[in-house]
């Protein structure tokens, strides 16, 4: 067992050094320290996204890149982030029947007990608490409410138990990949893609640089459906080796992230 700390040690060590090195820049229209972005961020992300797409400044790649970002936004900003089959943990202090989890409904609603429907569409995750305050506002004197958006993601590939999980949109990535048991020892976490229907939103050098920087679910514009896969590796890593580069790089981008926060500040 010391034998393999030891080696793990090792392995977290010669991971995150790499990543560390590199000269990550975050992007500017939202603070890696909040975990939603609001309606001004995603505004002004859109219009900087908008000119980097325009611009012969930078390569193809980045500009088709920044187009996909672009369209994703667009649709948050006229649909709000709610989807059916979403969930909404809620509390509302000395309000019992109303403490709960309820599932947002055709027409993006949800149902609240004494109350009755209160509509999600157009809501942005950030502005979820301040929007059901003022709709519970109508009923009770100055309530007390505390809201978070749960979404559904599709886990597959190469990790230790595919499916369905209902993650919160203030969690990482790799935190959504743990709750299927992590990847597979024969994982390959450099090339993770994540589809929307039958389209890539985001995969390849743009993907991991958003991992590295540390953005939440909802940093990423992912939405209820989406499908996260992690292929397998190709290069023959298998066994020990290749369960230590897996759990290696998953547990480095954490260290990695709070070390780049930790600078911003």
């Amino acid at each position: 067992m010391a034998i393999r700390i030891a080696a793990l040690g090792a392995a977290l060590v010669l991971l995150a050094a790499p990543l560390a090195a590199q000269d990550v820049e975050q992007p500017e229209g939202w603070d890696a320290r909040r975990s939603q972005v609001t309606r001004a961020d995603l505004e002004e992300l859109l219009q900087r996204l908008e000119q980097t797409a325009s611009s012969n400044a930078y390569s193809g790649a980045l500009r088709e890149q920044a187009r996909e970002e672009a369209r994703l936004i667009r649709g948050r900003l006229v649909e709000g982030d709610f989807q059916v089959g979403d969930r909404i943990l809620l509390f509302v202090e000395n309000e019992e029947a109303l403490s709960d989890t309820f599932a947002v409904e055709p027409g993006r609603t949800i149902t609240l007990p004494q109350i009755g429907p209160v509509s999600l569409a157009g809501v942005l995750r950030a502005d979820l608490d301040s929007h059901l305050t003022t709709a519970l506002g109508k009923f009770l004197r100055e309530p007390t409410v505390q809201a978070r958006a749960l979404l559904r993601l599709t886990l597959t590939g190469s990790v230790d138990s595919p499916g369905f999980y209902m993650v919160s949109a203030e969690d990482l990535l790799t935190d959504a990949l743990m709750l299927a048991g992590g990847p597979s020892s024969n994982a390959d976490v450099t090339d993770i893609s994540i589809m929307r229907a039958d389209r890539s939103i985001w995969e390849g050098e743009a993907l991991q640089q958003a991992i590295i920087q540390g953005r939440t679910i909802d940093q990423l514009n992912l939405r209820s459906g989406d499908t996260v896969n992690i292929p397998e590796e190709s290069s023959g890593l298998s066994g020990f080796e290749g369960t230590l580069r897996t759990v290696g790089l998953i547990l480095a981008l954490p260290i990695t992230i709070i070390g780049l926060i930790t600078l911003l500040n």
